[in-house]
């Protein structure tokens, strides 16, 4: 497995799907990444990022500081409901396979 470093860019034009997906597929040329290798991202779960990602066909993982920051406050209260304390363990055991399946 090839691991590269982080790359940022600045976008002047719409951070559109269509766009992040141009420009992460330029950042993979620059990179002279072969086109038959799978590529995975981690993301920050924005909408406009997933599409990209979606777009390329690539693996995308979640960041899990992003995904902990969207449990819902409410399901941690100390008078929670059977529901809400459903809610929370399924999020739970969603961000774990994260964690469970991420290799480094």
């Amino acid at each position: 497995m090839e691991r590269f470093p982080p790359n940022t860019r600045y976008m002047a034009a719409s951070h559109s799907a269509g766009k992040m997906a141009e420009l992460l597929g330029e950042m993979c040329n620059e990179w002279e990444t072969p086109d038959d290798w799978q590529k995975h991202i981690a993301t920050d779960n924005g909408h406009n990022i997933c599409a990209a990602v979606r777009r390329l066909s690539w693996a995308e993982r979640s960041c899990i500081a992003h995904t902990l920051q969207q449990l819902d406050i409410n399901d941690l209260a100390i008078s929670c409901t059977q529901a809400s304390l459903d809610r929370l363990c399924k999020k739970a055991r969603h961000t774990a396979g994260h964690v469970a399946n991420n290799d480094s």
